[in-house]
């Protein structure tokens, strides 16, 4: 009775639906690709366990780009914990949420530009090293 399946939307209303959100808890062994982006995008923080593999360390890297370290744990039982504390303690959830919204403009995540540029140089230090 928790569990609520939504909807089929455009990618749109989508993300203005995500917005309803205060936090995404990331799965385990497949994460989240380009959900952890849409929520991250809106405003919402994810929280996320890092893996072994690829599939299982995309959101841990997504959140390093974003600089958000904070909300990557190592195993279950930090997992649970920092879940419990983004639900519970209003002024770490502000905190993050504040510092999320930031770095939406500031970090190479959303900035493709910044990225691209930042991408260049280092093809350029390569080519001439």
């Amino acid at each position: 009775s928790r569990i609520c399946f939504a909807e089929y939307l455009s990618k749109h209303d989508h993300l203005k639906r995500l917005q309803f959100a205060d936090l995404v808890l990331d799965t385990d062994l497949y994460n989240g690709h380009t959900s952890t982006v849409d929520a991250l995008y809106v405003g919402v923080p994810v929280v996320t366990k890092i893996g072994q593999h690829f599939a299982s360390r995309v959101s841990a890297s997504l959140l390093k780009a974003i600089e958000l370290p904070e909300l990557i744990v190592e195993s279950e039982d930090d997992y649970e914990k920092l879940a419990v504390r983004l639900a519970t303690d209003s002024a770490f959830y502000q905190l993050i949420a504040e510092k999320l919204n930031k770095n939406k403009s500031s970090t190479r995540l959303f900035n493709s530009r910044q990225h691209t540029r930042q991408l260049e140089s280092l093809y350029r230090q390569v080519a001439f090293d």
